[in-house]
Parts: C-alpha cells; structure tokens; sequence
C-alpha cells in the first residue's frame, strides 16, 4: 500500500501538542526545526464512526493531508479502548470486543481510515492505548480483545500491509501481568509506554532507563519494541527536576540506540506543558484525588506551557536524533 510500510530501523518520535499559549503549527514547524520528523496522532474509534456505517473525523481529514506535505510519519492510534475508558461507537456499546459484529465494523471503519491516510508513512499502528488500565486481572475480557485484535491482524496480513500492529499497556504491568505479557506476544510487537515513577507518582531516578530498557529486551527476545510514549516531569514537588529529565532523554537516546536490533521506535510525551485549567481538563476522568498526579501531569513536557526551552528539549535538539540513530 503506498505511503504505508515497516517503522524505520529505529525512529524517535514527539508528541507534540498545543497549549494555551502556542498554537499547533508554531509547535510543529518548532519540532521540525529540531529534527523531528515523526509523531502521533490519537483518535478514538467513537469519534469516527458517530452513526453505523458513516465515518468523518475532522482530525483524519487535516491529517491526511498536513502530515504527508510535511514529510513527518505517524504513530497511529486507534481506540477502541483508551486507558479507562470503553471508546466503542454507541450502537455498539455494551457488546463484548469478540463480537462478531464489533470486529466487521472495526475492519470497515480501518478500511475507510487507512484509505484516508494513505499517502502518509504510519511508523505503527497502534489499537488501544493502556489497554491494561481497562482489562486489568479479567481473564475473560483480555480473551476477548485478543480475538478482536487477532481479527484485525489476519485482514492486514491478507491486505498485504506490513505496518506493525500492536496495542499499548503500561510498562510496569508489561512486566508483572501475564495477560500483558500474553497479548503482547500474541501480536509479536510488543508496545509500551514508559514514565519512571512509584505508585505515588513520585518519579525515579533516570539512570534507571538501562536496567527497565534490559528488563523488557530479556523479557520479550526477538520480539520488535515500540516506546510509544516516555515522559519524565520536572516537579520537584514529585522529586523531579529539569536537569533529571535532561538526562532521561539522553538515556532514553542511548539505551534505545544500543539496543536497536529490538527497540524500532521511542516516541517523548509530551512536546510542551500544559497550563493549569488545560491540565485539570486532562485529569478529569482519571478520577485521581492527588496533586501529585496533576504534578505529574502538568511537567512532563520538553518545554514549558509557554514555550521557553528546558534542558531537554535543548538536549533533544543536540542529539540531532534522525542523524544519531541509524
């Protein structure tokens, strides 16, 4: 299929996203003039499919179109489930992801949507995002989503797409539950995102990219690895500073370059900060009594919400990234 095929040897990638202060394509052209020549784009499958059968989405529109002008590949993000949340259509809420009648609208509506971003490389194609953050210990659903997901893989390999297919869980649960672990290999691309912190979401030092980057190579041998998303926040209220996240990037750079024979891709969330109204908007349906989380949250960008520079996002720009990792 044209404009569609494998992720790179090994791509870094960028969230990158607006904010009360910067706008979208001033962050953008930003990104780009740092080298940046990958990002993401999410959408949930209800956003798309509003009536049975009928697809419009304003974001696939712009997309289809910006991204390809631009020379910048995407990770696509396609949910059916977003961390807690069920992102079925409304005529198909309620049913079990191994319906049959889920998984042939699933398969009409990516036919309508990779047809529309046809012209644009998609680094992988991701179904679900913190799957594990919905399904937790429930043996019965993962089963489930595994025929789902195992559906859509069989109709790419008969299309003849090569586009790595995969679905996110967090990284701690990649590592501890076995239905992770399961779904994982199942796909043979093994996605996930990565923020270094402890259950209070204080974060960790950033000298432990090596070992947590080791733990998962071990884990998963052969098996392709995508970081779809690494953050790490400056709060020293969460024991976080500027310089830390600096040195998690580099770490992040290094690690994954040493191992590039299994990690094809990191993608760095987010580009920029968000303000504080923009933040609480975001922690809203987390339901997280805890300013630690809304911390958390509101530091993980590469800039500060009004766009000034923090070390690691000067970092980034001198790691040159296309140019570093083969």
């Amino acid at each position: 299929m044209h404009g569609v095929g494998p992720a790179y040897s090994q791509t870094i990638s960028l969230s990158i996203n607006e904010t009360q202060a910067i706008n979208y394509d001033k962050a953008f052209k930003k990104a780009q003039e740092a080298g940046i020549k990958t990002t993401s784009l999410t959408l949930h499958w209800k956003d798309i499919e509003k009536q049975p059968g009928q697809y419009e989405n304003v974001f696939v529109d712009i997309a289809s179109q910006f991204y390809k002008n631009n020379s910048t590949s995407l990770v696509l993000t396609i949910c059916p489930v977003n961390m807690y949340e069920n992102c079925l259509p409304d005529h198909l809420a309620g049913k079990r992801f191994d319906d049959p009648l889920v998984i042939s609208s699933f398969e009409k509506m990516m036919a309508w949507l990779m047809a529309r971003m046809s012209g644009t490389k998609i680094e992988c194609l991701v179904v679900g995002n913190e799957v594990d953050t919905y399904f937790g210990n429930s043996a019965e659903q993962w089963s489930q989503y595994e025929t789902f997901l195992s559906s859509y893989q069989a109709v790419l390999q008969r299309q003849g797409r090569d586009v790595p297919l995969g679905t996110t869980v967090t990284f701690g649960n990649l590592l501890e539950n076995q239905h992770c672990s399961h779904v994982q290999n199942l796909l043979k691309n093994v996605m996930f995102t990565y923020y270094p912190l402890l259950p209070n979401f204080e974060v960790r030092s950033p000298n432990v990219v090596a070992s947590d980057f080791e733990k998962v190579c071990k884990k998963f041998g052969r098996r392709n690895l995508y970081v779809t998303e690494a953050g790490y926040p400056t709060s020293a209220k969460i024991k976080g500073s500027e310089a830390n996240q600096a040195s998690f990037v580099q770490n992040v750079v290094s690690e994954a370059a040493k191992r590039k024979a299994q990690i094809k891709l990191v993608e760095f969330s987010w580009m920029n900060d968000f303000g504080t109204q923009e933040v609480s908007k975001i922690a809203a349906p987390f339901n997280i009594q805890s300013s630690s989380f809304r911390e958390y949250l509101g530091t993980i960008g590469l800039n500060r919400a009004d766009g000034s520079a923090k070390p690691a996002w000067l970092e980034l720009k001198r790691l040159s990234l296309p140019k570093n990792l083969p």
